[in-house]
């Protein structure tokens, strides 16, 4: 039985605890989870990805639910005991599926993230915000002990040291939420193994508790020691003394921080059968500032084998100087005990008063009752025995145990510096913003003339004729978006740089769109989009002649060429790939953001060109959005700044390898004709086209999309935008034969410049989808280098 003076009450939890190591400052930047998991993300802690923030009636009914992932949970800022949290397994039109097959529709979401922003969920029901981010995975070994839901490792920590810990697992009862009061299981955790001791269920102790679910008598918390880690550094990060820890297990991440609770709940000593206050009181005595010699005092201290009166294990248990016996050398000496070492070491007086011969002598020792070998290095400058128990499974360390027969040292005072950054930015906020508009920028479609129809029929019937195309005003789009880009913040670390250049980027095309159907468009385009130089045009007419390896045939419909790409995504397991055929385009094909593959209805297309177009759209375009997706943050998905030329260069690059060809040559003609047609009017640039051999409708395309953007088409100028091909490709060849590591290529789409700053981010997942070519090219780069 519990005693009752151990257990921690409600009122003493508040008056002894809360109040005393909890400021109300603290507790209220805990209650925020948006916050809290921002500020410690930048700290290093694993929190799961934001995917979007919806603060205001305004941005809910702005809010385009098209944008969000196909899996996600949606959760109130500041509710507490899982109130108001949703998590779907899938989203269609109009469909959201819930973990336990719930469906909801998209009006019945706004008005569920309507109560959020109105505080039914929060704490004191103030007004909230609502935020969706990623859903957990569990790990394999606590999803076959849940039903449905996302168990969770509550751990209780004081001072920088856990207290308790405690299993949350799901069940039927509890309509798969990890949520006691609902019937959930509760499993009490040896804070030294991660073994589960008892289960409490509806308030009530179970010792014996298979009859109820069945667990694996080895079973222990995966990641347990790492998770120990994560909770303690949460606790330093906040400031706050007394403090709850939620961690999540994702199959692919490993341990996540739901959420932190500055109040935590007191049901964790009923899953113990053990009082907190009583470790607590005991915590109160550790002296070690080490977070690390804090969690194996706590292993110590708290640990369900060393609780038991057994001699054995009380001898097993040491503190940072114990007796140690050299049995060979008959001799009693003093040792300093390191629980975070592996290492063993002998000071070197001793080595050669010993008059040991080996160089790492390996020596037997007695340590707390127990006779062992240990390998010893050599070590100046230390005055006794240093002995590393790190991964010793043998002895458990407590700090607080009185020290025994302590040589005395030199005491040296070390000038202390203390290190505080108070954060500033929310860069999920941030990307939340940037992705906001950025969605909204649309360019294309903004750049295709209102009268597009009746100007391409007028040059048909004179092609000495130069469009006079109008556009649509974007007066207001301009003035609300440009307003809201200024308003974002931004630091100088590496987030912020990142994010910075993004802005300016940003503000680059927003004045561009500005400059849309004015003289000034040509001059805002190559703010963006620059010209090719001499250099590059050479080599453009060189590889040039290259063009003719291509298959030229066309046997293909869209309707087949959509089979086939669909066919080819169903190979790869890609779900969610869309092919859609439309009457409206310029190009014969295009992808946007979010994966789908347009065609147009009058393209034709043959095997080879098909093959080229799947290394290109999807193992390139497609494969990019889905690992940037994967990032922690949005921007890896949406494109860093001008990424277009890394990401363009890329597909060419890849298309070119898969059909086996030495040399990328693709986009070669393209920029040629980009040049000439930029350099001439509309009319001539169409009739120097025709003399290069371009078909009058591949001339007509490629004088539409270097001319679009300009009012009057007989003036020279537009956009060099084609000409990223070419450029891309060769930015990406040099890259490689630089031994650039292709792998940072495809974490999202990113700017090849921006790579040594990218490197530096925290928390970025490798790429989990690479290329065809990419085995190719490994093989290629080893039969180059047989000796390496």
């Amino acid at each position: 039985m519990i005693k009752f003076k151990d257990i921690l009450g409600i009122n003493s939890r508040y008056l002894d605890f809360i109040l005393k190591y909890n400021s109300q400052e603290k507790m209220k930047f805990a209650d925020s989870k948006l916050k809290t998991k921002q500020y410690l993300q930048a700290r290093g802690i694993p929190v799961p990805k934001l995917h979007a923030i919806i603060d205001s009636y305004e941005n809910l009914k702005k809010f385009d639910f098209n944008n969000l992932p196909n899996s996600t949970v949606i959760k109130p800022n500041q509710g507490s005991r899982g109130r108001g949290i949703i998590p779907f397994k899938q989203i269609k039109t109009n469909d959201f599926i819930t973990v336990n097959e719930k469906h909801y529709t998209t009006d019945e979401i706004k008005s569920h993230i309507a109560d959020i922003i109105d505080g039914k969920y929060s704490l004191g029901n103030i007004r909230d915000k609502a935020f969706f981010e990623q859903r957990i995975i569990t790990d394999k070994s606590l999803q076959a002990l849940s039903y449905k839901g996302l168990p969770d490792i509550r751990i209780i920590v004081y001072k920088e040291t856990p207290a308790m810990a405690m299993l949350r697992l799901p069940n039927k009862q509890s309509d798969g939420k990890a949520n006691l009061d609902a019937g959930a299981y509760g499993f009490g955790i040896d804070l030294a193994t991660g073994k589960l001791t008892y289960m409490i269920k509806d308030k009530q102790i179970y010792q014996n508790y298979q009859e109820l679910i069945q667990i694996p008598n080895d079973f222990k918390v995966p990641y347990f020691d790492e998770i120990l880690n994560i909770v303690c550094e949460c606790q330093k990060h906040t400031g706050l003394g007394f403090l709850g820890c939620d961690i999540a297990i994702d199959q692919n991440n490993g341990p996540v921080l739901i959420e932190t609770n500055a109040r935590p709940g007191l049901s964790i000593q009923l899953a113990n059968k053990a009082g907190l206050k009583k470790r607590l009181i005991q915590i109160n005595q550790i002296k070690t500032k080490n977070i690390s010699q804090k969690i194996q005092t706590a292993k110590s201290l708290f640990s369900d084998k060393s609780s038991k009166p057994n001699k054995e294990n009380k001898e097993r248990v040491l503190g940072s100087y114990e007796k140690v016996n050299l049995i060979d050398h008959k001799k009693i000496l003093t040792g300093k005990i390191n629980p975070t070492s592996n290492k063993n070491f002998i000071p070197q007086e001793l080595y050669k008063q010993l008059k040991i011969q080996e160089e790492n002598p390996k020596i037997k020792i007695r340590l707390g009752g127990l006779r062992q070998s240990l390998i010893f290095e050599v070590k100046k400058g230390i005055k006794e025995i240093e002995i590393g128990i790190g991964n010793n499974q043998n002895y458990l360390y407590n700090h607080t145990k009185k020290e025994q027969n302590k040589l005395p040292s030199i005491k040296v005072k070390k000038p202390k510096f203390e290190f505080y950054f108070k954060p500033q930015i929310n860069y999920g906020e941030v990307d939340f913003q940037i992705h906001q508009i950025s969605k909204k920028l649309k360019i294309l479609s903004k750049l295709t003339p209102k009268n597009l129809e009746s100007e391409i029929k007028k040059f048909k019937e004179n092609t000495n004729y130069n469009p006079q195309f109008e556009y649509e005003d974007f007066s207001d789009f301009l003035f609300e978006n440009i307003k809201k880009l200024r308003n974002i913040k931004v630091e100088g670390d590496v987030l912020g740089q990142i994010f910075f250049k993004k802005i300016k980027y940003l503000e680059k095309n927003l004045k561009m769109i500005a400059c849309i159907g004015t003289e000034q468009y040509s001059e805002a385009s190559l703010d963006i989009y620059r010209a090719p130089t001499i250099k590059e045009l050479e080599l453009a007419e060189k590889h040039k002649k290259n063009s003719k390896q291509y298959d030229q045939s066309t046997n293909l419909s869209a309707n087949e060429a959509k089979k086939i790409f669909l066919k080819f995504a169903e190979s790869s397991k890609l779900k969610n790939i869309e092919v859609q055929i439309k009457n409206d385009m310029i190009s014969d094909v295009s992808v946007n953001k979010k994966g789908t593959i347009f065609l147009n209805k009058n393209a034709k297309f043959n095997e080879q060109r098909i093959e080229k177009l799947i290394a290109h759209e999807i193992e390139t375009h497609i494969y990019t959005a889905i690992n940037g997706k994967d990032q922690p943050y949005q921007i890896f998905q949406d494109g860093l700044a001008n990424y277009l030329y890394t990401q363009e260069g890329l597909a060419v690059y890849n298309q070119e390898k898969q059909l086996g060809f030495k040399e990328p040559c693709h986009g070669a003609n393209t920029l040629i004709n980009n040049n000439l047609v930029y350099q001439n009017s509309f009319a001539n640039g169409y009739k120097a086209l025709k003399k290069q051999g371009l078909s009058d409708n591949e001339a007509l395309k490629a004088c539409l999309k270097t001319k679009r953007g300009l009012n009057d088409t007989s003036q020279k100028g537009g956009s060099f935008k084609p000409s990223v091909y070419f450029i891309g490709v060769q930015m990406i060849t040099k890259f490689l034969n630089e031994k650039g590591d292709y792998n940072n290529l495809y974490i999202g789409k990113i700017n090849i410049e921006d790579i040594k700053l990218i490197k530096q981010v925290k928390s970025l997942n490798p790429a989990k989808l690479l290329p065809r070519c990419y085995q190719k090219i490994q093989r290629i780069n080893k039969e180059a280098s047989p000796n390496e």
